[in-house]
C-alpha cells in the first residue's frame, strides 16, 4: 500500500516533466522559429501523448498476490 502511494506521487511528478517538455517543444517552434507552427503543434502533442503513455506504463504499481 505504501509502495502504491509512492508510485502515484512519482507519476504526478513525471507528468509535470512531460508537460514541461511538450510546452518547451511548442515554444521553441512558436517563438524560436526552429520549425514551423504546424510542426510545433504536432511535436508538442506527440511528446505529451508518448510521454504520458510511458509514465503510466512505467509507474504502474506492481500487482500483489
Amino acid at each position: 500500500m505504501v509502495q502504491e502511494g509512492r508510485m502515484r506521487q512519482k507519476r504526478k511528478e513525471w507528468m509535470g516533466v512531460v508537460g514541461a517538455l511538450g510546452l518547451a517543444a511548442f515554444l521553441l517552434g512558436l517563438f524560436g522559429g526552429i520549425y514551423s507552427l504546424g510542426m510545433a503543434i504536432a511535436l508538442s502533442v506527440s511528446v505529451w501523448a508518448v510521454g504520458a503513455t510511458l509514465v503510466l506504463a512505467l509507474t504502474d504499481p506492481p500487482e500483489g498476490d
